[in-house]
Order: structure tokens, then sequence, then C-alpha cells
């Protein structure tokens, strides 16, 4: 687990220009790479490297040799997870210097690769999984990414063919980020304030992210906050040969889901579909505890952060480190639930109390490793810092398994409100009502229940965006100072081509949370927030072969008003503890609704209450704060406003 950054420059720009912009950018992801740095050159005949334990330049003698006057320069991040020797030192070029590449992430099954290209004759020098991807790829091309299990994110240079090859796991777990700029180089990073530090890349802000935003709690790839930059999409590669720049998908999630997708009624027994989903958690659990160093495990008191430490235990017995975070406000503490699943399967067990002060005072750390605004994080953020503090370097997680395994409430709620809004939706004095009664009813979820009459109501997709929204489109109207025409929906799904998921309101809703909610927010906060800690989270959810296998049994039964996961889990006899079993779904949140209405209710006794009541300063804010302060706004409206406008204030937009 690294940072990644480099230029390609066919303008004739000064090297020592660009290498200076290289070695800011590298120097912006320190926090992602303490253990090791590198920087390699590449200019015509001339190959030159400077790293941590070699910081003068020094020549490489290299077999491939071009007279172009392209000027190429990856810089590299380390964070030592697999072979801690300086055989994994990055960028990392082949024996006759034709192919460099510059990689972040893990490649898990790395070792069957190995073997494989050792039964063709070849031979490695290193323990590495970056050699092997980098002999995989000279190999086979783009066609080596069907074989990559793990998560990733890579720069590849083929000096004879002057192509630069870029390429991003399937699900988006690892981060990539480019600038075209007009008249300079081309650049790519991990992270969007490396590309900032460059020299070459405005900050100026993209309109449409504000939006965005808005609507969805973060900023879908391709798009960021900032209008010169993108972001390559999951599971898509592309390549840049100094005319322009090709990308092109290698994975499909839709395709993925579809290909299995089994409209039949399910024959299988409860049980024999749990030991099925049972057996492939600890395939991939296994497969993800791949390390030469320490894995952790995060442990809240919910269901599937319990499994992952279950399914460890199913085939190793050794010390294993759990984390947790606490809260002193014991309706969102789940320390209890968390403690008893470290006494169940016997782990080495860290707690964090986290205060209402604790919280206030970590925000300037918060905000400082945020690249992009998110209304999501913060957990990850305080729970990695705690585990970074104690050591461990590798960190497992239950994310995912809400979206796969179907523990959302959106698994039972939208097909409800397909059902019975569909009908309602196609009365024309309806919506009309709902519209404007909207704001004069004292109900939370009034303004989304007119949005959701108001737009087809029938169609799944639509259901589910409106359901997920933060705020409805009218309110977004009141808040920004744009033409919300100008980028509505921007990111969103809008049609029903994505989902080929026939008569399966299931997987069709599991694909919409996968692939418009963990992938764009979750998955992105967790790398952003756990990195900044030099620590590497890991996921075994979210896993292209897990998906597939769990693909396999289509869907199982429910029972009542009770979630998918939970009848899952149910019928894994001994698996989890039973008082998990028992306890509603919570969700791991900060008690937020508390401290946020305590900070505006203090007057300006502490920085967040400051911060908080600028919001009051805008008329457009101030209803939504005084709706809040009432008890009729939901806390995450109030909470992604001031994380918009903090971040905002940090980059100079207004």
């Amino acid at each position: 687990m690294c940072g990644i950054v480099g230029i390609v420059d066919s303008s004739g720009e000064a090297i020592s220009k660009l290498q200076a912009s290289v070695q800011r950018m590298s120097d912006a992801l320190a926090h992602r790479g303490p253990d090791d740095w590198g920087i390699v050159t590449l200019h015509g005949r001339r190959t030159t490297r400077r790293s941590m334990g070699c910081p003068q330049e020094s020549a490489i003698p290299r077999a491939v040799k071009t007279d172009s006057d392209q000027t190429v320069i990856f810089g590299h991040r380390r964070l030592a997870i697999i072979d801690l020797s300086s055989g994994g030192h990055q960028p990392m070029g082949t024996g006759d210097g034709r192919f460099w590449i510059t990689f972040n992430g893990e490649i898990y099954n790395y070792r069957e690769l190995r073997r494989q290209l050792e039964s063709d004759g070849m031979t490695f020098r290193s323990s590495s999984d970056t050699e092997i991807l980098l002999a995989l790829y000279a190999r086979e091309g783009p066609n080596c990414l069907h074989k990559l299990r793990g998560m990733f994110a890579f720069a590849l240079w083929d000096e004879e063919k002057r192509e630069l090859f870029l390429a991003r796991d399937r699900f988006g777990m690892k981060p990539l980020y480019y600038a075209q700029t007009s008249k300079g180089p081309f650049l790519f990073s991990s992270e969007l304030q490396a590309l900032l530090s460059s020299g070459w890349v405005s900050g100026d802000m993209d309109r449409g992210a504000e939006t965005a935003f808005l609507q969805r709690g973060c900023i879908p790839a391709p798009k960021t906050f900032y209008r010169e930059i993108e972001a390559l999409l999951p599971a898509h590669w592309a390549k840049w040969d100094g005319k322009g720049l090709s990308i092109e998908p290698y994975w499909s999630l839709s395709e993925a889901i579809s290909s299995f997708q089994n409209p039949k009624p399910e024959t299988r027994k409860p049980t024999e579909i749990a030991n099925h989903v049972r057996r492939a958690l600890v395939e991939s659990v296994k497969a993800h505890m791949v390390s030469d160093v320490p894995v952790g495990v995060f442990l809240s008191g919910g269901l599937d952060s319990a499994a992952v430490v279950a399914a460890v235990r199913e085939f190793y017995s050794g010390p294993l480190r759990t984390f947790t975070i606490t809260f002193p406000e014991t309706q969102w503490d789940e320390s209890g639930l968390a403690r008893q699943a470290a006494s169940y399967y016997s782990t080495d067990h860290t707690e964090l109390e986290v205060t209402q002060d604790d919280f206030y005072t970590g925000l300037d750390e918060f905000f400082l490793a945020m690249d992009q605004p998110s209304v999501d994080g913060i957990n990850t953020f305080f729970v990695s810092k705690m585990a970074s503090q104690a050591g461990i370097k590798v960190a497992l997680s239950g994310l995912g398994g809400d979206e796969i395994l179907g523990g959302y409430k959106s698994f039972v709620h939208v097909p409800m409100l397909q059902e019975y809004l569909g009908p309602l939706g196609r009365i024309p004095w309806v919506p009309y009502l709902a519209s404007n009664l909207a704001d004069h009813l004292p109900l939370r979820w009034a303004p989304k229940l007119a949005q959701l009459l108001r737009s087809a109501p029938g169609n799944i997709e639509i259901l589910w965006r409106n359901y997920h929204a933060l705020f409805t489109d009218e309110q977004i109207r009141r808040l920004v100072s744009h033409p919300l025409s100008v980028v509505s929906g921007k990111g969103l799904p809008t049609t029903n081509h994505e989902l080929r998921i026939a008569n399966h309101e299931f997987w069709s809703i599991a694909y919409l949370e996968i692939e418009h909610f963990m992938i764009p927010q979750l998955l992105r906060d967790s790398d952003m927030f756990s990195m900044c800690h030099g620590l590497e989270m890991r996921m075994p959810f979210v896993d292209h072969l897990f998906l597939s296998s769990i693909l396999e049994v289509g869907t199982w039964p429910r029972d009542g008003a009770e979630s998918h996961k939970i009848a899952l889990f149910r019928n894994m006899d001994g698996f989890l503890p039973p008082d998990h079993l028992r306890q509603p779904k919570m969700g791991f949140v900060f008690p937020f609704e508390v401290w946020l209405r305590e900070a505006l209710s203090n007057g300006a006794s502490s920085g967040m209450s400051r911060d908080l009541r600028l919001l009051l300063d805008k008329p457009y804010y101030r209803p939504f704060v005084d709706r809040f302060v009432r008890g009729k706004v939901h806390w995450s409206r109030i909470w992604s406003l001031y994380v918009l406008e903090r971040f905002k204030a940090s980059v100079g937009e207004t």
C-alpha cells in the first residue's frame, strides 16, 4: 500500500522543473508511505533514480534506449507490507529497462501468479507482488488485469512504445487521479492534493461538484471537486501516448450480477445457502490476510465486522488484535457487543473512547486529510488513527457486507415504496399536493416524500436515488448559487439501461448500493481516512470472487421485518455471538445528533460552535439549521453543510 505520482511531458519543459514538481507531489503523499520513497526519471538515453537510500541522482544502465525528448518521471511512497526488504522498492523496472511501474495496493493472489510465471521459466529477484504485476503486464499487457485479485491503482510506462498505462481495481478501492494540462505535461497521483502541489494544476472549483455533493454526500467519479482533475473510473484502464487519453473498461458490475441472475425460485435450504456464504467469506478473508506484517481487524458491534473475525478464526488461532471506538453516550455506543465478540473469538482487544471534546479537537486533522468533501469517514479516521498508533499497518473491515448481503433498510423500503407510491404518483393531484405541503408538515421526511411522489415512483432506480438523496432537488435549488439544471443528476443513475436484472429487485438494489454509494463514497473515504495515518484497510466483502460466489445462490429468504443479512447469518450455526443476532441494526455512527445540537446551543464557546453558527449567516442555510434545532431536520443535513462550507473555506472558495 503506497502513494503514486508521475508526469509525462512532451512539451520540452526543463527536466529540473519537472523533477521538482514530482518531488513536491511525492512529499504531499508522505503519509501514505512513510517507509521508503523513490523517484525515477526517463529521458532519451538516460535513466536516473533518487530514493530514500540514494538521495543523489544515479544513472541506471538499460538495454532499451530512445532518442525521444519526452520526459517521464515516476514517484513512489512506500508502506512496506509485502516483502519488507529493499527488493520491494519502487518505482520498479524490468531488467531490460523497457517497463517501469509505480504501484499502489495489494495483489492477494500474487503467489499463485508467481508460481504460474515460474512454471513458464521466469525468475524473480524479490518476493514482492509489484514484481509479479510488472512481469505479468510485460507478458500479457492489459489482459493481465483479468487475472488480478486485489485492490490496486498503478501506472506503467512502456519505453519501447512510449505509452503510459493506468489501471484501477474493479471496485475502485484504490484511487487514481489525473490532469491533462493544455500546454504542459500529463500528471497522475493517488490524491488530489498532490496534483495541486505540482504547480501545473489550478485549484479552480468545478461548480457542479457542489450540487453533486448535496445530492450524494460525495463527488462521484470521474468528476472531482476541481475543474482540471478527473478520476479514473473503477474497473477501467487508460493509455496516454502523448496525443491523448484513451479509456476502456475491463470489468462490469452490472454484467457480473446479470450473468449470475437466476429469477427462478430458490430451491436450496436456508442452512445450505448460509454455509455456502460462510465458506466463501472464509476463503475471501484468508486471501485478504496475505501480509508480511501483523493484520488487525476493526470490530464494531455489528454483524459484518464480527463475521470477519469469525472467518479469521476458522483458519487462524494465533494472536489477533481488534479495535473499536466507544462513546460516553450509551445510545450510540456498541462497545459492549464488540467486547463480547472479542471475548467470543479470543482477540487482543483495544478500545478508544471518543468524547465530544475529542471530536472537536480532531476536526482540524480530519479536514487536513480530506482532499474533497464527504459526509462520511469520520469513524474510519478515528479508528485508523488508534490502530496506527498501536503499531498496526493493516486492518480488515466489514465494509461491504450490507451492500452485498442485503443489510440496509433500502432492500425492504425501496420495493415497498415502489409498490405503494407507484399508484399514488399516477394520481395527478397527489404529487402537486405533496410538494405544496412538504415544508409545512412537522415531519423530517416530508420533503423527500414529496420528491418521491413527483419523480416516477414506479421506477426502482429513481426511487432508490431519491431515497438516498441527501437533499431534494428543490432544497438544492435554495442552497446553490448556480443553475441546478446545469449539473442536476451528475453521476446519478437516471435510466433503466444500467440494470439488466429483470424481476430481481434484491440484486437491482444491491447493484445501486454498490455502484452508487459504496464505491464513490465508502470506499473512497476508507482509503482517504485510513491512509492519512499510514494504515492499509482491507475489505474481504468487497471482492469480485466473493461476489461471484454469493451470486451463485441467487437470494435467500428473510423472516418478517428482519433484513436479508440477519436471516442469512442466523442460519450459520455458532458462527456469530448469539447476542449479535438479537440486536437491531445501528450502523457505526458518531453521536452527531447530540453533539451538533449542543454546539449550536452553546453559543460561540468552541471552534465547532463558531463554525456551525457561521451557517446562520447565510440565509439559504438558516432554515435548515433552525429546523434541525427543533428536531425537524436530520443531523446529516447539518453535518454535510458544515463539511461543505469548511472545506470550501480551506481551499479559498466561497
